[in-house]
C-alpha cells in the first residue's frame, strides 16, 4: 500500500508540488583576479549556482591607451538568481564594485523564460529536495 501511495506521489507534476520561482541569469565582468569575491557576493545573498570563466576585452588598442591603465584579462561570472532577489543582487554588487577605484565591472541580468527539466531547475534554483 505505502508503495502505491508513493507511486501516485511520484506521478504528481514537479510544478504541483513545489513552489516553482522564476529565476534570471546575472552576468557580470570584472577584471581577473575579482571573480571570487564577486562569487563571495553571490553566495552571501543566495545565489546558489555561479560559473567563473575567464574572458579577454575585445576593445582596440587606441581604446585601451584612450581608458589608461586598464587590463584586458576578464573574469566573467555567470550566476542564477530568483527573481526576487535582483534588486538585492544589484546593491550588492553596486556596492562591491565602487568600494575601491580598483573594483570596475559591469552587470546585466537576463530573465529565464523556460527551463526544460525538474531536475536542471532544481540545481539552478538550488532547491534540492525531491
Amino acid at each position: 500500500m505505502a508503495d502505491q501511495v508513493t507511486n501516485e506521489a511520484s506521478k504528481i507534476p514537479f510544478e504541483e508540488k513545489s513552489d516553482i520561482k522564476k529565476l534570471s541569469l546575472y552576468v557580470v565582468v570584472v577584471n581577473r583576479g575579482q571573480g571570487e569575491e564577486v562569487i563571495k557576493v553571490l553566495q552571501s545573498i543566495d545565489s546558489t549556482f555561479q560559473i567563473l570563466s575567464f574572458g579577454k576585452g575585445t576593445a582596440s588598442k587606441s581604446v585601451y591607451d584612450m581608458l589608461g591603465n586598464v587590463d584586458e584579462a576578464k573574469d566573467i561570472i555567470f550566476a542564477f538568481v530568483g527573481e526576487d532577489m535582483l534588486e538585492t543582487v544589484s546593491e550588492e554588487l553596486n556596492a562591491f564594485l565602487v568600494a575601491t577605484k580598483f573594483h570596475r565591472g559591469v552587470g546585466f541580468c537576463v530573465p529565464l523564460t523556460s527551463i526544460v527539466g525538474a531536475d536542471i531547475y532544481r540545481l539552478l534554483s538550488g532547491d534540492l529536495s525531491k
